[in-house]
């Protein structure tokens, strides 16, 4: 049990290690960038900070921030608010508040986000930070860019007109028509003649048409009443034909509340305002793309700038693909829902894979506990087998010692007896030895007492010789002779 336990232990700990030595490395790199100081990155928004792009960028840069622990105050973010400027001397002012703000501090890398924001930065910011690098995030490159003192990395805004006509076509194939909603400021213009290259292999099948000419009050009442078969692309309206400025999120919500005809999109900050969807720039990954721009210049690496086109995704509203009645099998694997309704699985997936892993995991150690609780009892068995062999053999051992010390016994009582009896034997033996006086003519025998005796009656005293008394044939015949017989 305990071995199972240690070796338990010991797959957890391996399991969880190389998620520790990541952790730890990065924290070790980390505190070695930071070592060095801090870098820090000014932010400037031509908007305010209720434009939902913006906050979506914010978001995306406070993300990076949040997993690699970076320092929020190196994000330094400038909300200028000059599109269009509040009066003539808007801009003259704030840039003297700036510079007045940020006198004597240098910058890493300074961000402007749209081309009011770069110009700014390049006319009245040009005190600001002199010399650093700037990113220009959906900015112009135009002559003024390339004759600025200042490095400028162009990132262009690019949409995915195509993209989002494919899927339309894929959710409404019966289409007819296109209208392509747009408005007359130049970045609005380039996202127009985009859209006119790229829907060029469809002329002859579709019937395509734009509203640069169209007022947004005219729009407005124009698309109460479209062809059935008809689909709205809405790219940006920030200016229209008349001249008036407009926030694009309100122009293209108001579109969707009076439109007879389903409306695709190309930005994820208009998702929720009635589109159904379409190829839409994901603004909150160009915000991590900052983020990891911060990064890498707190890490000493290379600045990866990567193109907006790798932030382009398939992205729907779940309640417009319901309400228009629409296929979402149609639609590519990746492609994103929001306001999608959670499934039974949705709703308890993370709940299920938990209780399946404790499940997994308490089930592995009932069969490594059942494994081990087998082993030990095997393991008790033997040793009990074994025990009662050795004690089967110790009974056999102690019963032949038994046996083999009566045998001796035996053995060693009969070996007395018989010594006994050799010594009675012995003492009983009479043996005539050394030299014996007798008489050289009567034949006497001297014994140890000095006395003379008979030789018949010394040898039956000294020995078990008994005599008996005959006659000799030449005795016989000499005392025959003496009597005269």
């Amino acid at each position: 049990m305990h071995r199972f336990i240690k070796l338990f232990i010991c797959f957890f700990v391996f399991c969880l290690m190389p998620f520790a030595v990541v952790r730890s490395s990065s924290t070790a790199d980390l505190r070695e960038a930071t070592g060095s100081g801090h870098k820090r990155v000014l932010i400037l928004y031509a908007y305010n900070n209720n434009v939902p792009t913006l906050q979506q960028i914010a978001a995306g840069i406070n993300s990076v921030i949040k997993i690699f622990n970076l320092r929020s105050a190196d994000f330094v973010h400038e909300y200028l608010d000059i599109a269009p400027p509040k009066y003539p001397e808007h801009r003259s002012e704030l840039s003297e508040l700036l510079l007045q703000k940020y006198a004597g501090q240098q910058f890493d890398l300074i961000v402007t986000y749209s081309k009011e924001g770069l110009n700014f930065l390049l006319n009245e910011g040009k005190g600001l930070s002199p010399g650093t690098h700037c990113i220009a995030v959906f900015g112009e490159l135009n002559k003024e860019i390339r004759q600025s003192e200042r490095n400028v990395t162009y990132v262009p805004l690019e949409l995915d007109p195509r993209g989002t006509l494919e899927l339309g076509l894929k959710l409404f194939p019966k289409t007819r028509k296109v209208l392509f909603v747009t408005g007359t400021v130049p970045i609005d213009m380039m996202f127009e003649s985009k859209a006119r290259a790229e829907f060029a292999s469809w002329q002859g099948k579709l019937d395509f048409e734009y509203t640069t000419q169209r007022s947004v009050e005219e729009l407005m009442k124009y698309v109460v009443k479209l062809p059935p078969d008809t689909l709205i692309i809405y790219s940006n309206v920030t200016s229209d034909i008349t001249g008036k400025t407009f926030v694009p999120r309100d122009v293209v919500k108001a579109l969707a509340s009076k439109s007879n005809a389903p409306i695709l999109s190309m930005f994820s900050t208009q998702i929720d305002t009635g589109v159904i969807g379409g190829s839409m720039v994901d603004m909150e990954q160009v915000g991590v793309m900052i983020g990891n721009v911060m990064l890498a210049l707190e890490n000493g690496e290379p600045l990866n700038i990567r193109s907006v086109s790798n932030f382009t995704k398939p992205m729907f509203n779940w309640t417009q693909i319901e309400q228009w009645g629409l296929n979402p099998d149609r639609l590519p694997a990746d492609s994103i829902f929001i306001n999608r309704p959670l499934t039974l699985w949705g709703q308890y997936k993370a709940a299920v894979i938990s209780t399946v892993i404790v499940i997994l995991l308490l089930s592995s150690m009932t069969v490594a506990l059942a494994i081990e609780n087998r082993r030990r009892k095997c393991a008790e068995m033997s040793v009990r087998e074994s025990a009662a062999q050795l004690q089967a053999e110790r009974d056999l051992l102690e019963q032949r010692v038994i046996e083999r010390t009566a045998d001796i016994k035996n053995q060693h009582d009969l070996l007395a007896q018989k010594n006994e009896e050799l010594e009675a034997a012995l003492f009983q033996i009479k043996r005539l030895e050394g030299i014996i006086p007798i008489c050289m003519y009567c034949k006497k025998i001297r014994d140890d007492q000095n006395t003379w005796n008979q030789l018949e009656q010394y040898i039956t005293e000294h020995s078990e010789a008994m005599f008996s008394h005959g006659m000799c044939p030449q005795c016989l015949e000499e005392q025959e002779k003496l009597l005269g017989i």
